[in-house]
């Protein structure tokens, strides 16, 4: 019965898109003025899942990792144009993406027609490259990278420097921003050793 509820309760958010965005402000040091928002996915506040991690993992267990990915990236991308902010006009936008998901080809032709459908300049976009299962050959992946740069979007490697997001990652893919893990930030106020990282 309980593995049962979890399995309807993630086909109920992959059938009506029930995902929700919050935008965190990333912000510049000097005058804290904002960059960009990077996107935080949300659940109903009835599922049976206690946070996205939970859902992701499932997903990937019963074979949906990818597609709960584009639903979760395509409400981002209505958040994003449908947002009142004018902030958002002119910031861009972190949005986490598993390299799964880009090992499909059709799935690089869903990403570009949600990004026209919304209207959002892809200079704007960054796609955060996520990992649940390690990437052996990155090689896998520049084929789809390489096409959506060409459409002006930008990457990012996210929690650089934890699990598979190492420096080979960092050489082979060349990301346009590196979001460094928490362990290297946390306490770098007084810190030297992190400070000087």
């Amino acid at each position: 019965m309980g593995e049962k509820a979890y399995q309807n309760d993630l086909e109920r958010i992959l059938a009506n898109h029930d995902i929700f965005t919050f935008f965190q402000p990333i912000v510049y040091l000097d005058d804290t003025s904002i960059f960009a928002y990077e996107c935080l996915t949300r659940l109903p506040i009835d599922s049976r899942f206690q946070n996205p991690q939970e859902v992701f993992e499932y997903a990937d267990k019963l074979g949906k990792l990818t597609e709960l990915d584009l639903v979760s990236f395509e409400a981002a991308m209505k958040n994003f144009a449908t947002s009142s902010d004018v902030a958002f006009s002119r910031a861009r936008v972190f949005i986490n993406i598993c390299a799964a998901t880009l090992l499909v080809e059709e799935n690089i032709e869903k990403i570009y027609k949600l990004i026209r459908f919304y209207r959002i300049q892809p200079s704007k976009i960054v796609l955060e490259l996520i990992e649940f299962n390690p990437l052996n050959d990155f090689n896998l992946i520049m084929p789809a990278i390489k096409t959506l740069s060409e459409y002006g979007v930008e990457f990012a490697i996210d929690d650089f420097g934890s699990g598979y997001n190492g420096l080979k990652h960092w050489s082979a893919l060349k990301p346009k921003f590196v979001k460094l893990d928490r362990f290297f930030i946390a306490n770098i106020d007084s810190n030297p050793h992190h400070l000087n990282f």
